[in-house]
């Protein structure tokens, strides 16, 4: 592997498309053949990476590739893809291994840190010249993850601005204790873009953890130690713990998948199908994904299709849909753990109510 100082790099990729032969008439009246050009000059892609433990990474490309430089080091939390493309304060040392033709392990040399971030940055080539430089931030691996499960959901908050009283939120309940570092929510109604990473925190058995989805009021402050009174706003709890994302807009869809992923695109450790209507498919693609994802992960034990999805027909900004049981030993849920609960019942922090919603 050649070193590559990133900072001097200009990537230029010529993209010229195959064209037919054609008869072209020349100036003086005779017919010429154009020249036909043709091959493959589209560069590669990478389709994903994943970390795998504290030291090695997986890289998969959308076809055979070369690698050419690879560098790894420490980032500010703060930091953005496009200006990744320098030399690290602090580069991890590091090999690679080409696993098969499309996919490279970066193996480093030292471990990651649970709640530091890190960036990759690269260059591969393919067998016709095309090149791509390519770069990306992840958390570090976090072999301490708490066993966590979703509890309490609200997704009805109409008004795109909502008020102080009332945002969506997502409650969530550890079963044991570690570090929520890198663990991610997804919503297949709001996307990848908008997928929420958690931050490291240190948590016990026996917490819950609301995560407000919109963030309006300064008063509304993340709760990272132990200090659980240390947030305000409306349903959030001085003796549970508070976290808010930072956007004004609404988040959850009545109709979605909702997601707790072990780290962005990891496997699911749990999750919660919602369907507003009775439909025979889900409306978008993301959905029929993230069902499937959920299905073949053992994270739920109905089917994937939104049949499987518990109702929220009914469900106001003054019900919740809770999961029911004793949380601490519930198995994975189907949609008959869910119970919409009965009005003035939300209970974000604290306790599910079993009351049910009646017409």
């Amino acid at each position: 592997m050649k070193s590559l100082n990133f900072g001097q790099i200009t990537a230029l990729i010529m993209v010229i498309p195959t064209m037919l032969s054609c008869n072209v008439p020349s100036q003086q009246g005779t017919t010429e053949v154009a020249e036909v050009i043709s091959g493959d000059f589209s560069p590669p892609k990478l389709v994903s990476m994943d970390v795998l433990d504290g030291r090695t990474l997986k890289l998969s490309f959308s076809k055979e590739i070369n690698p050419v430089a690879v560098q790894v080091g420490e980032i500010d939390q703060t930091s953005e893809e496009n200006s990744l493309f320098t030399t690290f304060e602090s580069e991890i040392p590091l090999s690679v291994v080409k696993e098969n033709q499309i996919e490279l392990a970066v193996i480093l040399d030292d471990e990651t840190e649970i709640g530091k971030y890190y960036g990759i940055q690269g260059l591969v080539s393919d067998s016709g010249g095309n090149e791509l430089t390519f770069t990306s931030i992840f958390a570090a691996y976090n072999d301490r993850l708490p066993d966590v499960i979703l509890s309490e959901i609200q997704t009805d908050m109409k008004s795109n601005k909502g008020t102080a009283n009332s945002v969506e939120f997502v409650e969530l309940f550890t079963r044991t204790s570690g570090n929520l570092a890198g663990m991610c929510l997804y919503s297949a109604y709001d996307g990848d873009t908008c997928r929420y990473e958690f931050p490291p925190i240190e948590v016990d058995a026996g917490e819950y953890i609301t995560l407000h989805m919109r963030k309006l009021e300064d008063v509304c402050v993340d709760e990272l130690d132990d200090n659980l009174a240390l947030s305000g706003g409306n349903w959030s709890s001085d003796t549970a713990r508070d976290l808010w994302v930072v956007n004004t807009s609404a988040r959850l869809g009545k109709t979605d998948v909702i997601l707790l992923e072990e780290r962005k695109n990891g496997k699911v450790m749990d999750a919660l199908l919602l369907s507003e209507q009775k439909k025979d498919v889900w409306p978008k693609s993301s959905q029929v994904a993230a069902a499937e994802r959920a299905v073949k992960d053992g994270a739920w034990k109905g089917s994937a299709d939104i049949s499987s999805a518990v109702s929220t027909a009914n469900l106001t900004s003054t019900r919740s849909i809770s999961r029911q049981g004793n949380l601490m030993t519930a198995g994975k849920a189907d949609k008959n753990n869910w119970l919409l609960t009965a009005t003035s019942t939300i209970s974000p922090g604290k306790p599910n109510s079993s009351k049910p919603f009646q017409n």
